[in-house]
């Protein structure tokens, strides 16, 4: 099951929100490999990947460079790719393979072989505001599909708690469930929300009302946790929030056998 984590806005927590999941898929029995997608190479790096990534690998001819890790922990394991160079320099990457044929197979050809180690679950890390005519999820995509056409596809979206990002994430959302038939949405998270009964009140109800309008199957709201802000610590170190848990039992159950 491939479970792609998106959202409107930067700094709302996909990224730690896709390094949770995966880490709880994990301590589960599942066997995760995390596709960071982002630029930034955030998930990358708390996994202890500080690479190039395969695209900048491939085209400066580093076949063997540092874009796949397996990080193992007290309580599982996870695998990470990094897909892309950090920051700015992504749109030169892509435009660089796009005209190299050669270059453009071998990234294929080295994702593929990554992909064949068969995993459980292909959580996707995403920079802000992303769709299905982006360079940045068409090249890994395609190549995903190539690989395994009938996998079971998800979407999961992460908002603040301010009305104007989920506002623009509803709208997003049903901009995203209906420009194509590849996959699903399944469910929100309203993150970092004050620790406070009234705010958490208020996120709840605004939670209900978004499902419905967006018609996803399940939400959350997550409350802000100070250790989770800005983390910057190992994978052992990041404590899983009960919220987490209950998603990763529920995709458990979505994935069967």
């Amino acid at each position: 099951m491939r479970i792609s984590i998106i959202g409107v806005k930067g700094g709302s927590g996909k990224s730690t929100i896709s390094l949770l999941l995966s880490k709880a898929l994990s301590e589960m029995g599942e066997k995760v490999l995390l596709i960071d997608r982002d630029p930034l190479g955030w998930t990358s790096r708390i996994l202890g990947l500080e690479g190039d990534g395969l695209v900048k690998s491939i085209i400066e001819g580093k076949e063997h460079g540092e874009f796949y890790a397996e990080k193992k922990y007290n309580n599982g394991k996870i695998s990470v790719i990094k897909f892309y160079g950090e920051g700015p320099r992504f749109f030169t990457d892509v435009s660089i393979i796009h005209k190299n044929t050669v270059l453009l197979n071998k990234v294929e050809e080295l994702y593929s072989q990554i992909l064949k180690k068969k995993f459980d679950f292909y959580i996707v890390d995403n920079p802000s505001l992303v769709d299905f005519n982006d360079e940045i999820v068409k090249h890994e995509l395609s190549i995903f599909l190539k690989n395994f056409p009938k996998v079971k596809i998800l979407r999961i979206y992460v908002t603040d708690p301010s009305e104007p990002s989920i506002k623009a994430t509803i709208d997003y959302i049903k901009k995203i469930e209906s420009q194509n038939n590849l996959g699903n949405g399944y469910g929100l998270i309203i993150n970092l929300v004050p620790p406070y009964p009234e705010e958490l009140d208020k996120s709840k109800r605004d939670l209900k009302e978004a499902l419905e309008e967006t018609k996803l199957n399940s939400g959350f709201v997550l409350p802000f946790i100070e250790n989770l802000f800005q983390f910057n610590g190992k994978i052992e170190d990041l404590e899983i929030p009960e919220e987490i848990k209950l998603l990763a039992r529920q995709l458990k159950y979505l994935k069967g056998d």
